[in-house]
């Protein structure tokens, strides 16, 4: 290659190029998120990825479970084979290989965000030079890759899903910007097949991007340029018609993620969130990640659901009029500033499954949903910096100077935010310094104080829970356990029988606290109970029992009728 056709390569994005970029990425995000390598399992980890057989091989039992599971409440085969990957090769005793996949696949997906920028930046804009154009890419994509609230995605092993479908996603949205620029049909054909077959690839990884032919329908207005182009409406029957390829594989990834949702017992009912409570909270989502954008602090793992919430509680009405009114603002420039409006709307539409108008969990907003959702508004203050840029050529040195002030504070703040996700104990008690009113953090306490056998502490904890959000299974559970370990055995039996019925309710099995009830029973020596709840669990499970289960009820048994046999004696 000579020294013209190098330069020209390296312009357009070509391989040198390219490495710097994935050079940098990798960089930034080693820098930002090197903590998560010593960190544990944390949250759901456990019975995800550590107790769970049913995903850890390549054989047909395997792949079958991974592609028929809802578990956990997601349609995700995909995901499941990066994770099952994971752990041939490192084992699941530690998290480090977990992390170490996350990180890259985060790099990796920096580099696409950059490519991806790069283009739509050429695209809208009418000034400047491909340099330029390169600047705004790389702060768009640097302010995507080391911002906080990507945090949670990045060092929580199970959101692996966010990180690979968010990967996909993009790739596949790269795919239909390059078909954009191609003349040839053939050509135009192979990018489209191609973007196609990312996408529903992204849908098995997580269904997220459900909204992409919205989003795509919004890129071919703006920056693409397709529907004002002259031979007008064939384009544009056109540009209707090849979203239907992407429609349908959107209209079943919904379909599954509804189906898995529900079958999880995750989703709520109009009884229990109504519907004018469920607009006042997709108000305050669409106003949440903006601002956490522009501001990200005390941001928290969970942002639980309020039990006395309404919809004109002052959070919601605050956040509805900045939605109204940042919307009539960008609609009222849109013919000067189309780039915002296209932003917002993109935005608007990338969050819109993750709302709350169809309530799953007790979240109100979650950092996680941001990882997609936000890419618009990270490419916007790219684009931003690269018009002052432009036009400010005084103000360059200045500019440079904020934007590594920013680029730093951002790095410093995410290093700050993954150290709080290093283990489970840091990860609650940050949370309920930063929002006491989280009971769902004092009940995972009382779970995690438990398995230490610090028993005074899960019991406190668990009560803390319960008297702020009564009901919550898994304070129940824990207040149970605690309760047995302390020799309190009615007290142990009353909880486990509510946790029983709670869990009997959202159509789930619990055969632990059916096993631990009958030790419990035991306790208050009421053996002949005791020993017709081991039968029942023997005769009759709830579910098929593991070998371990059955040996373990098999021993209670065994004990209980003995003792039963030394009282009547």
């Amino acid at each position: 290659m000579n020294q013209r056709n190098h330069t020209n390569a390296t312009a357009e994005g070509g391989h040198p190029a390219l490495l710097v970029v994935a050079g940098m990425s990798l960089t930034l995000v080693a820098v930002a998120f090197h903590a998560a390598l010593s960190g544990s399992f944390i949250w759901d980890d456990l019975q995800n990825i550590v107790l769970n057989d049913a995903y850890r091989g390549f054989g047909a039992h395997n792949l079958h479970w991974m592609f028929t599971t809802t578990y956990g409440g997601h349609y995700q085969p995909l995901t499941w084979l990066s994770l099952a990957l994971d752990a041939k090769l490192w084992g699941v005793e530690d998290a480090f290989g977990f992390h170490l996949t996350n990180l890259l696949l985060h790099a990796i997906t920096g580099v696409i965000v950059f490519q991806l920028a790069r283009r739509l930046l050429t695209g809208s804009t009418r000034n400047g030079n491909r340099h330029d154009q390169w600047l705004g890419a790389a702060v768009g994509s640097v302010f995507f890759l080391v911002h906080p609230l990507r945090v949670e995605s990045v060092v929580w092993a199970t959101e692996r899903r966010d990180l690979l479908s968010g990967f996909l996603l993009f790739l596949s949205v790269l795919l239909y910007v390059i078909r954009a620029g191609k003349t040839q049909r053939t050509l135009r054909k192979k990018y489209l097949i191609a973007s196609v077959a990312v996408y529903v690839l992204s849908l098995l990884s997580k269904a997220t991007g459900m909204t992409l032919p919205v989003i795509l329908l919004i890129l071919d207005a703006y920056p693409l340029g397709r529907f004002s182009r002259a031979d007008g409406s064939g384009v544009r029957r056109r540009v209707f018609a090849e979203k239907v390829w992407y429609v349908v594989p959107a209209i079943l990834a919904a379909w599954m993620a509804a189906t898995a949702q529900s079958q999880a017992g995750a989703m709520w009912t109009l009884a229990e969130h109504p519907l004018s409570l469920r607009i006042g909270q997709a108000f305050y989502g669409l106003a949440f990640y903006p601002l956490k954008t522009l501001l990200p602090t005390g941001l928290v793992p969970l942002y639980e659901q309020n039990p006395a919430a309404t919809m004109l509680d002052t959070a919601n009405v605050v956040a509805a009029s900045f939605v109204v009114s940042v919307t009539a603002v960008l609609w009222a420039l849109r013919r000067r500033y189309p780039a915002p409006l296209a932003a917002w709307v993109a935005y608007v539409v990338l969050v819109s499954p993750m709302l709350g108008l169809a309530q799953s969990g007790p979240q109100v907003v979650a950092d996680r949903y941001s990882y997609v959702a936000c890419l618009p508004l990270a490419m916007l203050l790219g684009a931003g910096l690269q018009l002052a840029w432009n036009r400010v050529r005084r103000a360059r040195p200045a500019l440079s100077l904020f934007g590594a002030a920013i680029g730093v504070a951002l790095i410093a703040m995410t290093q700050a935010q993954t150290n709080i996700w290093h283990d489970p104990i840091t990860l609650w008690t940050t949370t309920l310094e930063r929002a006491p009113d989280t009971p769902s953090a004092h009940a995972a306490l009382g779970a995690i104080y438990y398995n230490m056998k610090e028993y005074e502490l899960s019991r406190e904890h668990s009560l803390s829970a319960l008297r702020a959000l009564p009901g919550n299974r898994s304070a129940h559970v824990a207040l149970a356990k605690a309760s047995l370990a302390l020799g309190d055995g009615a007290t142990a039996e009353r909880e486990f029988r509510i946790a029983l019925d709670i869990a009997s309710t959202l159509g789930r099995t619990d055969i632990d606290s059916l096993t631990q009830l009958a030790n419990a029973l035991a306790m208050q020596s009421r053996w002949d109970d005791a020993v017709a709840v081991d039968r029942s669990l023997l005769d009759k499970p709830p579910r098929p029992l593991t070998d371990a289960e059955r040996a373990t009820i098999e021993t209670n048994l065994r004990v209980h009728k003995a003792k039963t046999h030394s009282s009547n004696w």
